[in-house]
């Protein structure tokens, strides 16, 4: 029998109308970069008393679907990526298009079709939800995302949609300007930003699948890079201002915006009113090379859980 090439894959995900209802009509087609998602038996090894001194029997207590996708990052389909993964938007515009991602209560359920050499392995998998999304840019290089996805039903042997794949230029990092604390310095070389719903699978007496899987706490976190050229931010950092002297309680926080745009009506961009700044090393160079800063920093929490992150996507798609 021929051998199946490994990179002959796509991933296919459409929003579902409800739980239990899986979309026959997916929206998007993707291409992967890396990663997987696939059904996962849970085994149980029995413990028990035996003649042999062998391990004991395997049972299957439970199945569920997780994977971690990444791909590159396109306007016209990361509007839905946002949507779900941060479980509210809002679509505004015609002919070009704002959808407007913001945290909501709990994420949509979404279809994946993963087909290997398009007839070699068709899986459906459905009642997914995003767990996690990270978002990654640096110099030199095209932007990526990767996806953490939770789901409760997998069909094999199925039918791969007849879809296109996406073919839309990536952005990369020429695209991308970050604005820090109103300022656009200009020297950062590379970010992450992680979105987090820490799912969890709820089990329950309804077979082998899981009930659900739900959201828990909500959190935001990131990294720069950026060229160290003054104390000023090191200084905001430890002393909660830029001329400060002495350490105090004081944790400092600004806004952050990271945009990527190719032009005014295709874009990406993460829009974090404060960022609380949870790392700022100033390292030492022996080799005499540049100093370059590897900030972390967290999303402060807002009053109105809407307002701690939005993803803006610009694109000719009229709904996310």
């Amino acid at each position: 029998m021929p051998s199946v090439p490994g990179n002959a894959v796509t991933v296919a995900f459409g929003k579902q109308t409800a739980k239990g209802s899986p979309q026959a009509t997916p929206q998007y087609k993707l291409k992967l970069t890396s990663g997987d998602i696939a059904p996962v038996r849970d085994l149980l090894t029995l413990a028990e008393t035996d003649a042999s001194r062998q391990a004991g029997a395997q049972v299957v207590v439970g199945a569920h679907v997780e994977g971690t996708t990444e791909h590159y990052l396109r306007p016209t389909e990361f509007a839905s990526i946002a949507y779900w993964a941060l479980g509210a938007n809002a679509d505004s515009g015609s002919t070009n298009y704002t959808h407007t991602a913001t945290a909501g209560s709990s994420g949509p359920y979404i279809t994946c079709y993963k087909a290997i050499n398009s007839t070699s392995l068709v899986d459906q998998y459905s009642d997914l939800r995003i767990n996690s999304l990270t978002v990654r840019g640096g110099a030199g290089q095209a932007l990526t995302y990767s996806v953490a996805w939770t789901g409760l039903n997998a069909l094999l042997g199925q039918t791969d949609p007849v879809l296109a794949a996406t073919t839309e230029t990536p952005l990369v990092y020429p695209n991308v300007t970050c604005t820090k604390g109103g300022a656009t310095p200009g020297t950062i070389d590379s970010f992450e930003i992680t979105i987090d719903q820490n799912a969890s699978y709820i089990q329950g007496d309804s077979g082998l699948a899981s009930v659900d899987s739900v959201w828990g706490q909500f959190a935001v976190t990131g990294s720069l890079s950026l060229l160290f050229t003054d104390d000023a931010d090191y200084r905001r950092f430890h002393t909660g201002t830029s001329s400060g002297t002495q350490l105090s309680t004081t944790v400092y926080n600004e806004a952050l915006t990271i945009l990527a745009q190719i032009n005014s009506n295709l874009s990406v961009s993460f829009v974090m009113s404060q960022v609380e700044y949870t790392a700022y090393p100033v390292p030492i160079n022996v080799d005499g090379s540049p100093i370059r800063v590897a900030a972390t920093f967290r999303a402060k929490p807002q009053a109105v859980i809407a307002n701690t992150l939005s993803i803006v996507t610009k694109n000719q798609t009229a709904t996310a």
